[in-house]
């Protein structure tokens, strides 16, 4: 609706000032006791065209306020120059009918042409729990997955894990709790009850396995389901596919 009623003030606008160039102005949610939405068109047309904003905002609400409209219940001009709308409830009951009636299929286009997609997110290390941080990437992630696949694109949702390397040394050390080690917390704590008298290498290959496990409930738990789980061991390293990347 936001974009209808911008283009109703547009219209306006042009038929107001037919020669000036169209300025980037914004349509806001308004405070309830305003109405449904309010814009600043204004305060922003005042200097292009040498009138007071209120002037300008009841030179625009006369012209939406002649025209047909279904949407728009009231058009009124507030403070220095706000013009803020009121949506008609018909017109409300009519977009909640639709969207009834739509079920699945609402909202759906096909910008994308079915085209493969490949979206790869929060990714954390296997060092350590997933974090608030990494939760609040998991939800983004996972709702931009929807916005593009519900806009026609194949969406493969894919978290990657880093478990080969420096860091998962780090984490066999400090499982270990020798003099290497960084990693701490409870967690470290219950995972060098749980794994004894391996090397730090094995020990953070061993660990590493048991977190990630631990990363993909947490996951489920949030509602995420990822279609590919990629392990740089063993789908990449292990497999030497980097051999591939580089040489072809």
């Amino acid at each position: 609706m936001k974009l209808e009623i911008k283009q109703k003030v547009e219209e306006a606008m042009m038929k107001a000032y037919p020669d000036v160039e169209m300025p980037d102005f914004s349509v806001e949610y308004a405070e309830e006791r305003f109405g449904d939405y309010s814009t600043n068109v204004a305060m922003i047309l005042a200097k292009k065209v040498g009138e007071k904003p209120a002037e300008i905002a009841e030179k625009i609400v006369e012209i939406i306020r002649e025209s047909e409209n279904q949407m728009i219940e009231t058009a009124e001009v507030a403070g220095p120059g706000f013009i803020n709308f009121k949506i008609a409830l018909p017109f409300l009951n009519q977009k909640i009918l639709a969207v009834t009636e739509a079920g699945e299929e609402y909202g759906k286009i096909n910008l994308g042409e079915s085209r493969q997609l490949n979206l790869e997110f929060i990714s954390a290390n296997p060092t350590g729990p997933l974090t608030i941080g990494n939760a609040r990437g998991g939800v983004i992630g996972d709702c931009l997955a929807n916005i593009l696949a519900k806009a026609g694109w194949q969406v493969t949702r894919e978290y990657y894990f880093n478990d080969k390397g420096g860091q998962i040394d780090i984490l066999g050390h400090s499982v270990l709790k020798d003099t290497e080690a960084q990693y701490q917390g409870d967690y470290i704590d219950r995972l060098h009850d749980e794994i004894k008298g391996d090397s730090a290498r094995e020990a953070g290959e061993k660990a590493a396995q048991i977190i990630i496990s631990q990363i993909k409930k947490t996951t489920e738990k949030m509602g995420i389901k990822f279609d590919v789980w990629f392990a740089e061991g063993e789908e990449l390293r292990d497999k030497a596919k980097w051999r591939k990347l580089l040489f072809g």
